[in-house]
């Protein structure tokens, strides 16, 4: 990222195409660039069930393929071309393929070199015992590497109910293994040395009980591992409250340091489905979690502590979220960045919501939804985001090869635009807003939105390269860009009177156009103001890279 000089994002302003055109303010900024299905995609496939992302590489499972079998399941890997578009590039079965094995319920890929795929109805030994395949890229083939089962395996342990891999890491969970009580569940870490995988410990809550459901969701990054229980029961509060326990490697033994629960735990919640951890953040879902409603799900976020601990930071919830919601069911976090999914949203269309950690905390800087929505699609059943691109599952999208095929979506620049700073009231004490939708990035088209001014008004978009906060016009009121650039855009608003104003700036960004970060605010001419005769709307801060 290059913070350039005013002078230089003059000029790229200045290259800025104005199209022009009225309309209600959008959703947060985001780009899609990718809708892909299965190229042998047929009815109830549940394409998109679970998927992961790294370095231009997508895996995706469609746990109920039948190829070989009924619900066999199956898995594509689909690779972004340097013309940007998204393309399949195999699909992958197990060598052992069998009706019912529901290959793919689970995966996960670690930069592009290595996939692993969960199998938790795989049958070796007995209904349900479980499995997990391991691939690695040879050139541009994927080539199954091992078929791993744990040394202790059991009849419906359901070993391979999630996935991880980081580096020569990978762990799968068992949800249902009864080694410390019925379904208190495991999980399995295996290591290659160089010598190929091997299953080098086995892990249980320190506290087990039945029902757990301890490795439903585990997660790894470096020498730190993140396993969910989500049937984890509060003495005090009830059943399902949730938890999810840390382990650090020391000495060369995986140890468990501190087990996490929310810090208002309710009964229901089921804390833990969902764990990801991405160096010193961790995000766990809870999907019954209370919310803006009851129910609707929440998230809550961790972080390392200078002396080891873990500490809850944040609690996260839809700003829209209503009962129900299943908030939380998918998660992900990479840097300051952390995407929530709620498949129920909408009619179960679904909606994905982006969180972003800025000075006053973790924010909710925007959500969004597939440009196509279905009801009953799913989106935001899985999700997955490496920091360059957000891939989501959307397991019960129709399409032309039947009911419930699935689909998956990639995005670019989440979490590219967000909101900073106070904004200005105007005429009836109505607060106008500034929002951007579309593709932050060379080439991709790009609105801001003023919605909430004085109809029949003006408003006049400033622009920057840092945020500000001068005060200016009435006590309280700041103008949020700095340094101010000579360039500006003049945008008449629609609608008649006080807090109705809306209007939109479409703008082309040139293909060639560098990295940069501006910041903008609207000012909206209002008479009735006093000082400035104006209004203004919160500052955006913008990444075009």
């Amino acid at each position: 990222m290059i913070r350039l000089s005013s002078r230089r994002s003059r000029h790229v302003l200045g290259l800025l195409a104005l199209a022009g055109a009225l309309a209600s303010a959008p959703v947060a900024a985001q780009c899609e660039l990718a809708k892909v299905y299965a190229s042998d995609g047929g009815d109830t496939d549940q394409f998109g069930q679970a998927i992961a992302i790294a370095s231009g590489t997508m895996l995706v499972g469609a746990h109920f393929n039948d190829e070989f079998g009924p619900n066999a399941g199956a898995a594509y890997v689909y690779r972004q071309l340097p013309d940007g578009t998204w393309t399949e590039v195999t699909k992958l079965t197990a060598s052992d393929a069998a009706a019912d094995d529901r290959y793919a319920f689970s995966v996960d890929i670690w930069q592009s070199r290595t996939a692993v795929i969960g199998s938790r109805y795989n049958d070796d030994i007995g209904y349900g015992s479980g499995s997990i395949y391991v691939y690695s890229i040879n050139g541009v083939d994927w080539t199954e590497e091992a078929k791993l089962v744990a040394n202790d395996e059991q009849v419906g342990s359901l070993f391979g109910a999630s996935v991880a891999v980081h580096a020569n890491t990978i762990v799968s969970g068992a949800s249902d293994d009864d080694h410390s009580g019925i379904s208190a569940g495991s999980a399995y870490v295996f290591s290659d040395l160089g010598a190929g995988w091997v299953q080098t410990q086995k892990l249980t809550a320190s506290d087990a009980s039945m029902d757990d459901r301890y490795g439903s969701s585990v997660d790894v990054f470096g020498d730190r591992i993140v396993v969910g229980a989500y049937g984890a029961d509060d003495a005090t509060v009830g059943l399902g409250t949730g938890a999810a326990y840390v382990y650090e490697k020391i000495g060369g033994t995986w140890t468990e340091v501190q087990k996490l629960t929310a810090s208002q735990p309710t009964a229901g919640a089921l804390f833990g489905q969902r764990v990801r951890i991405h160096q010193d953040t961790i995000v766990v879902g809870a999907v019954f979690g209370e919310g803006n409603e009851p129910f609707s799900g929440a998230a809550y976020v961790f972080e390392r502590q200078p002396d080891g601990t873990w500490v809850e930071t944040a609690k996260l919830t839809a700003d829209d979220g209503a009962e129900t919601d299943m908030f939380g069911a998918s998660v992900a976090v990479h840097g300051d960045t952390i995407l929530a999914g709620a498949w129920q949203v909408d009619g179960a269309a679904g909606r994905a919501y982006v969180f972003k950690k800025l000075p006053g905390g973790w924010t909710q800087i925007g959500d969004f939804q597939a440009t196509d929505k279905q009801d009953f699609e799913h989106f935001g059943f899985a999700l997955a985001y490496d920091g360059t691109h957000a891939a989501i599952g959307a397991r019960q999208a129709n399409d032309a090869l039947g009911a419930n095929v699935g689909a998956a979506y990639v995005y670019a620049d989440v979490g590219a635009v967000y909101p900073y700073g106070k904004a200005c009231a105007g005429q009836g004490g109505f607060v106008p807003s500034l929002a951007a939708s579309g593709c932050p990035s060379p080439g991709g088209d790009f609105s801001l939105s003023v919605d909430g001014g004085l109809g029949g008004s003006t408003a006049i978009l400033f622009f920057g390269t840092d945020q500000a906060a001068i005060p200016f016009g009435p006590p309280g009121c700041t103008f949020n860009v700095w340094p101010i650039f000579t360039t500006k855009f003049v945008l008449p608003l629609g609608g008649v009177g006080p807090g109705n104003g809306a209007g939109q700036l479409d703008l082309v960004i040139p293909p060639d156009a560098p990295s940069v970060v501006l910041t903008t605010q609207a000012w909206i001419l209002d008479a009735s103001v006093p000082f400035s005769g104006a209004s203004g709307t919160n500052g955006l801060e913008i990444t075009i890279d």
